[in-house]
C-alpha cells in the first residue's frame, strides 16, 4: 500500500507513520485504515482559517461553519467508519436526511457549509471528487428545493441570476479576476465614481462601459437577489449569502456554454 504526504495550505500532514497500522489491518482482513481519522479537527481549523483570511468571513459565520462541521464529524464517528475527509456521497445523504427530519433550516445551512468544505478539500487535493456535486446529491436537492426554499426558487428570480452571472463573466474576462476574487468582492471595494475596483490590494481601472454596467447591476439586479437579508458582497448567492468558488465555476461554465451555443458555426472556427 502506498502512502503520500498531503499538503494543505502549506501545511504538510505526513501519513507515513500510519503505514504499519494499515499493513496490519490488510493482513488481518480488517477494514482499511482511514488515515484522516485523527485529523478531522485539524482539517476543520485549516478550512476555517482559509475562510477567515481569504474570504474575510466574520466571527459569527466562522462559528456557524465550525458547529456544522463538528456536528457532521460526530455523526460520522457514531454511524460510519469514515472520517470527515473520506465521507462518501451516500453517507452524506443519510446525514442530511436525518438533519432534514429534525430541522429544515439547520439542514439547509449545513448543506451549504458542507458544499463549501468539500469544494475546498477538492481544491487543495485531499479528494479527487466532490461528493456534494454527485448526481445523487443533485437529485436529492432538486427533489426538495421547491418545498424547502419556495421563495428563492420562484420564476422571477431567474433573470436576476442570469444578469448576475453575466456581470461576473464580464469582470473575469476584462479584469482578469479569479473565482476567489469575485467571491470575496465587497461593496466597499468598489469606487465606481472613479471607475476603480479593489481586489487583493490591487487597484483595477474599469472601462467606462463596464463601470456603467456594474452600476446598473447594483441598482436594478442586486436588490432582487436580497429579498431575505442584506449582504456586504457584490455578488450574493440565490439565498442572499456569499458565493464561493465552486458555485462560481458552475456559473461561469454555464455562461461559457451559452455563449458558445450562440455562435454560428463559421464564428466558432475563429476560436480554434
Amino acid at each position: 500500500m502506498t502512502f503520500e504526504t498531503y499538503t494543505i495550505e502549506a501545511i504538510d500532514i505526513d501519513v507515513h507513520a500510519r503505514a504499519d497500522d494499515a499493513a496490519t489491518a490488510s493482513c488481518s482482513n480488517a477494514p482499511p485504515v482511514d488515515e484522516w481519522h485523527d485529523l478531522s479537527y485539524e482539517m476543520i481549523e485549516r478550512y476555517l482559517d482559509v475562510l477567515t483570511v481569504e474570504y474575510r468571513v466574520g466571527s459569527a459565520t466562522r462559528m456557524e461553519h465550525h458547529a456544522d462541521l463538528r456536528s457532521l464529524d460526530r455523526w460520522l464517528v457514531r454511524n460510519s467508519q469514515l472520517s470527515l475527509v473520506r465521507a462518501t456521497e451516500a453517507v452524506l445523504l443519510r446525514y442530511l436526511d436525518e438533519e432534514l427530519a429534525r430541522s429544515r433550516t439547520a439542514a439547509i445551512r449545513r448543506r451549504r457549509t458542507m458544499r463549501r468544505f468539500y469544494a475546498w478539500l477538492r481544491d487543495v487535493g485531499c479528494r479527487e471528487e466532490d461528493p456534494m456535486q454527485g448526481q445523487r446529491m443533485r437529485n436529492w436537492w432538486s427533489a426538495r428545493a421547491r418545498t424547502l426554499v419556495p421563495l428563492r426558487r420562484t420564476g422571477r428570480l431567474g433573470p436576476a441570476l442570469m444578469s448576475r452571472d453575466r456581470m461576473i463573466f464580464a469582470l473575469m474576462l476584462t479584469c482578469g479576476l479569479e473565482t476567489r476574487d469575485i467571491a470575496a468582492l465587497k461593496l466597499k471595494d468598489l469606487a465606481l465614481d472613479e471607475g476603480v475596483l479593489l481586489s487583493r490590494n490591487r487597484r483595477i481601472k474599469l472601462r467606462p462601459v463596464l463601470s456603467n454596467l456594474l452600476k446598473e447591476y447594483l441598482e436594478n439586479v442586486r436588490p432582487r437577489l436580497l429579498m431575505i437579508r442584506n449582504s456586504e458582497y457584490v455578488f450574493p448567492s440565490s439565498v442572499g449569502g456569499q458565493l464561493y468558488p465552486a458555485m462560481l465555476r458552475n456559473a461561469v461554465t454555464d455562461q461559457t456554454f451559452k455563449f458558445w451555443r450562440s455562435l454560428k458555426r463559421q464564428d466558432r472556427s475563429a476560436f480554434h
